[in-house]
């Protein structure tokens, strides 16, 4: 079975909630129970070139799938920039959109990557001028997209300057 069979067959991740009897709820977390873990069978993925079968395999896949193998990705690799920047378009729910694109300021930014920071940026913009949620919720979420503009075109700027 190639690695991206073997990724496509897994349940990245469930989770089963327990009341602890004093008002609190307890949260478990199961993991995938495969023999390689989700990073390693990405990394393999990488290895042998294999991702334009792992984009036609997550085109098939639920939306919750694809935000729940983010954590798999290693953001020190620049396979993961790549990738993110290519669920920007397998994403179209604005709040799994909003998911993806907060942590891009911790993703691997370099020289090399310009058009795919460009990409981001649109995208961010794109959530900026969208429908927010409305009231407080909204504002804060308006708030976040504009920090996170600002802060992605710091990191354009450095990298250009270097």
């Amino acid at each position: 079975m190639n690695p991206v069979q073997a990724l496509a067959i897994q349940d990245l991740k469930r989770e089963i909630y327990h009341a602890d009897g004093k008002g609190h709820v307890q949260v478990e977390t199961l993991m995938p129970d495969g023999f390689e873990s989700p990073s390693e069978l990405l990394d393999q993925i990488d290895q042998t070139s294999q991702w334009p079968e792992f984009f036609a395999m997550a085109e098939t896949k639920p939306e919750q799938w694809v935000l729940d193998l983010l954590v798999y990705f290693p953001v020190t690799k620049s396979y993961s920039t790549r990738c993110f920047v290519e669920f920007l378009t397998l994403l179209s729910s604005r709040d799994a959109l909003i998911i993806l694109v907060q942590d891009s300021p911790r993703w691997y930014w370099d020289g090399q990557h310009a058009e795919l920071m460009d990409a981001v940026m649109t995208t961010v913009t794109t959530l900026i001028h969208g429908t927010p949620q409305s009231g407080l919720s909204g504002e804060i979420e308006l708030i976040l997209l504009g920090d996170l503009f600002k802060a992605l075109e710091e990191i354009k700027w450095q990298s250009l300057a270097l």
